[in-house]
């Protein structure tokens, strides 16, 4: 939290003490933060998207992104996101001389204890995690809604596509040619990729929509199983010591 900025709300009673506006905006405002643990695509979504996906989705667009702790980076990596979710321009907060004014505001994000999940009780829309990735779904405009079925795969000519991630540094796959190989015998048309996530997130959603399971290491590279369609399977591989 060394890496969140505090922002105060102060009631003020005297009218003499309200800056003057320099800017009057028609919208409402969301205020919230880019620091914490933003850069781990795990947190990304647990932290960050989801929260925001909840806290903006009744707007529907009509909503102002005020950005504090602000990294172009994210920015930039999430930005087909944050564009569906406000149809207004980003503000760095934090550089603005200008005082904005707004009708009304959130300040932070609303999010649940359990991490990467939605509880829909808790919203008056009844928001759950179906809704989230279908929003994923419209969003990158991923065309799988399903994945195979079991009875499709007795069909020989069909072959479930099997997404191995393979990672670079720690954590990494020693033999994953030889299991690339072992899956092909045994029916699957395996595909390895590399999550490179910075530059390419749009790309990369695609490749893992487009597979029936998906494998890997434990660690933030298997959260794109959001991207994942309907009733497809997670191999969560975790090692020992």
């Amino acid at each position: 939290m060394n890496s969140v900025k505090n922002w105060s709300i102060t009631m003020v009673t005297d009218r003499k003490e309200i800056p003057h506006c320099n800017i009057n905006h028609r919208v409402p405002a969301i205020l919230f933060s880019l620091g914490g643990f933003s850069g781990n695509h795990f947190h990304d979504f647990s932290d960050l998207v989801i929260p925001l996906y909840l806290t903006s989705r009744e707007f529907d667009g009509e909503v102002q992104f005020l950005v504090t702790d602000y990294r172009p980076w994210w920015i930039s990596k999430f930005r087909k996101l944050l564009e569906k979710l406000s149809k207004y321009e980003i503000i760095n907060i934090y550089k603005q001389e200008s005082v904005h004014c707004y009708s009304s505001m959130i300040v932070g994000l609303k999010c649940h204890d359990k991490e990467l999940r939605i509880d829909p009780s808790k919203f008056p829309t009844g928001l759950s995690m179906k809704d989230f990735r279908d929003f994923l779904r419209s969003t990158y405009f991923l065309k799988r809604t399903e994945a195979i079925k079991s009875r499709d795969v007795e069909d020989r000519t069909i072959r479930p596509r099997l997404l191995i991630i393979s990672r670079r540094n720690s954590r990494s796959f020693v033999n994953v040619g030889r299991i690339s190989k072992t899956a092909k015998t045994l029916g699957y048309k395996a595909v390895v990729a590399e999550t490179n996530l910075s530059t390419d997130l749009p790309g990369f959603v695609q490749t893992v929509n487009s597979c029936d399971i998906l494998m890997g290491i434990h660690g933030a590279g298997l959260t794109n199983m959001v991207f994942l369609p309907d009733n497809a399977l997670l191999i969560q591989i975790i090692p020992l010591g």
